[in-house]
């Protein structure tokens, strides 16, 4: 899944996605991890490896790279238990905290 433009402004994702972002990485990280946010393409994917990164840069290096590979397994990864159960949907906006 790819945007084919990488020319999405920060300002044009969920508010969600931006306010976790800024909330959770250094005034400093915030450019890369966008440049990273463009190679998933789609919001549910952003947010997938927002949840596995948990503000961690090298974690969130980690996720885009699965969901480059293969965007199921960045899915998977954030969103089912060990046993595929489905705990969290990320088609859906993170809670309001």
């Amino acid at each position: 899944m790819n945007l084919g433009s990488k020319s999405r402004s920060l300002e044009n994702y969920p508010r969600d996605i931006v306010d976790r972002l800024l909330e959770e990485y250094p005034a400093d990280a915030i450019g890369q991890v966008h440049l990273w946010f463009e190679d998933l393409g789609s919001d549910r994917l952003v947010r997938c490896a927002l949840f596995l990164a948990q503000g961690s840069l090298q974690r969130m290096e980690e996720a885009i790279s699965l969901g480059k590979t293969d965007y199921r397994d960045l899915i998977v990864a954030a969103e089912y238990d060990r046993d595929d159960n489905q705990l969290r949907d990320f088609n859906q906006p993170f809670p309001q905290k």
